[in-house]
Parts: structure tokens; sequence; C-alpha cells
């Protein structure tokens, strides 16, 4: 059994003070949703919402809960990706996202939304152009005193460690508010805008979602990493038709999203016909390392805009013709192809007696710092 004294000075490094966790947030983010909210102005206040841009912080403010018994003094907004770092370092340093320092308290008591004058925000890299998001953890300090401009500047600037949220001569205790939000850290070119927004312009996605799902043997597989997503007959013979495979048993190199709206003129070639079983068998696995690894990570940015979809239609009452609800539909006819195809693959290695370990340790999630 803890003794008192032990468990006090748990709740010290967690923390980073005597106080008990329903008066302050851990700065590591442990707790994070349950206790008071800092929000942005135009979004709700829950836990993981959806943040369209770093932008958005600046342009709408802030509240904050029981914003009243705020006490007095100066605060700062600082926000930051929990796990933007590579291990180690994210378990020791940030890198702020955006920070804002010398807040009134008398900013967060009126009725508007408090919108700091002087804020340094930093877009995260997307040389990459892919569609990111992260989770992003926002939290209201308390300062000891006003904080001079250059040393705002040193301090955001650069990786900042954890340990100086302990220094009482920068913050008097441990943050106030906090708040952990969704945010569309970068997003793909206009293209894919295109495919998303703008489905006309493509070919269908596919056929509608077959409410009878397909018996198979990887159905444990799809319930704990896909739950949702439906395969069935109809949509493997769709698959089958478009010749994806036989493209990529060519060139294993084609993009994946291209993919999908590819149709080879046919399904066969020579050279595959040519290898021997083993050499086809070895190149079926790494396709189908590579679709579980893509439908792993697209199922991450499927949840996100299904939910994002969600919170659209209760807000507005969209009809069910209106194109933000097509566009959810579209999201998850796209998600069943991909763990169709998935399917797809699977079935031809059980027909050849392959056994194949799906690569789940590759996007593993793993808990906060």
């Amino acid at each position: 059994m803890w003794s008192f004294s032990t468990f006090v000075i748990f709740m010290y490094f967690c923390c980073g003070s005597y106080s008990l966790p329903d008066k302050g947030c851990c700065i590591r983010g442990r707790q994070i949703c349950s206790s008071l909210k800092i929000s942005v102005a135009g979004f709700n206040k829950a836990c993981e919402t959806v943040i369209p841009s770093v932008k958005t912080l600046a342009e709408n403010g802030f509240y904050v809960e029981q914003n009243q018994s705020l006490p007095r003094g100066y605060y700062a907004i600082l926000a930051w990706a929990p796990n933007s770092l590579p291990k180690p370092e994210r378990f020791r340093q940030i890198l702020f996202t955006y920070a804002a320092m010398n807040i009134h308290d008398s900013c967060f008591k009126k009725p508007e939304p408090c919108r700091p004058q002087q804020i340094n925000s930093f877009e995260p890299d997307c040389s990459e152009q892919n569609e990111v998001f992260r989770l992003f953890d926002i939290f209201l300090l308390p300062q000891t005193s006003w904080i001079m401009g250059n040393s705002v500047r040193l301090m955001v600037s650069n990786t900042f460690d954890y340990k100086n949220f302990y220094n009482r001569t920068l913050f008097r205790r441990s943050p106030d508010r906090c708040n952990r939000f969704v945010l569309h850290a970068c997003r793909r070119p206009p293209e894919y805008d295109k495919l998303l927004h703008q489905h006309q312009l493509r070919d269908s996605l596919g056929l509608p979602v077959d409410p009878q799902a397909r018996p198979s043997t990887l159905d444990s597989i799809f319930q704990e990493h896909f739950p949702g997503i439906v395969v069935s007959n109809s949509m493997l013979e769709y698959e089958e038709e478009t010749c994806f495979l036989s493209a990529e048993l060519q060139n294993q190199a084609i993009d994946k999203e291209e993919s999908l709206y590819m149709s080879p003129s046919s399904c066969t070639d020579p050279f595959i016909e040519a290898v021997s079983p083993i050499e086809y068998a070895f190149n079926l696995t790494i396709i189908a390392n590579k679709w579980f690894i893509y439908a792993q990570q697209e199922y991450v940015h499927y949840q996100v805009l299904k939910k994002y979809v969600s919170d659209l239609k209760m807000l507005h009452g969209f009809e069910e013709n209106h194109i933000v609800i097509q566009r959810g539909r579209d999201n998850k006819r796209r998600m069943g192809r991909i763990v169709a195809r998935l399917q797809l693959i699977f079935d031809k290695l059980i027909a050849r007696h392959v056994r194949w370990a799906p690569p789940f340790l590759y996007l593993r999630n793993t808990p906060d710092p």
C-alpha cells in the first residue's frame, strides 16, 4: 500500500505541483481530456476536435471553462504535437507549434473570445505533400511575471525542455486549463482535393458498400484494425476486374492512390506467367505488406474525416444529398476498396498455401509520453 507521502510525490512528478489533478493539467498530457478546458472559438470544446490549421487559433481566439474563477495575473498559451519529435527526444523536449504569452486574465473573462496580440506560430513541415493529422495539445499556464520579448523568442524558436515547465521563475504552477485537438497539419495537393470534393471529375470509386459481408479467415484482423469496413463478394469482383494486381506485379512502384483509378487493359502478362511460383508468392507477399501498411495509414484519415462529417451533419442538419454527406459516403467507399484489395491479395496467398503475417508493428499505437 502507498503511504500518503508517496502519493503526494507521485502527483508532483505527474503534474509538476502538489495540487490534485482536478485542479490542474499534467503537462505531459495525462488526463488531459478530463481537466478544465481551453477551447478554440467556433469549435466544439470536446477533446480531440478537428482543427483545420494552426492559423485557426490566431483567427478565432480562445474560451476557457469557468473563466471567472481564473486567478489574476498573466498567462501563456502554449501548444505542441506531443509526438512530433523522434524518440527519445520527445520524452525530454517539445517543439512549439503555437505560443502566446503575457496575456492578462481579463482577456479570458470577457464574453467575446480572447485573441492574443503577440503570438508565435509555426506551420509543420509538409514537404512530402501527404495528408497528415496530428494530436495537438494546448495548455494555459500562469506566468510568474511578465516575460520579455527576447526571452519569448528564445523559448519558442527552439526545442523546449519539459523541465523548464517546472521553473517557477517562468510559471507559477501547473497549467490551469488544457485540451487536446486533432490538427489537420498537412493537406494533400489540390489534385487530391478534387478527388475528394469534386468526385464527379473521376469515375465512381466503386460499387456501393454491400451489407452482405463475405466470410473470411481475416475477419478477426479486419475487426481489430478496420472496424466498420465491410468487404463483400461484389467488391472483390470489382477489384479483380480493375487488374490492379497485375499492374503492381509488373511495377511495384505504382502509387496506391492513383492505383484506385487505373484500369490496365489486361490482367495477364507474359512476365508474370513466366516467373516461378516461389518468386510469384514472394512478390505477392511484398505487395500485401505494402497494401496493409497503406490501409492502416488511410484508416486513420478515414476515421478523422468520418467524425468531421458527422459533426458537420449534426451541427448543420445536412440532407443526405448534401456534398458533405456525399463526401462521407465516398470516403467509406474508398476505404472499402482499399480493404477489399487487401482481402483479394490475401485470398490469392491462401490459394497458394502461403502463410502471411501482416506487419502489425509498423503503425502500432503508442501511448503519449
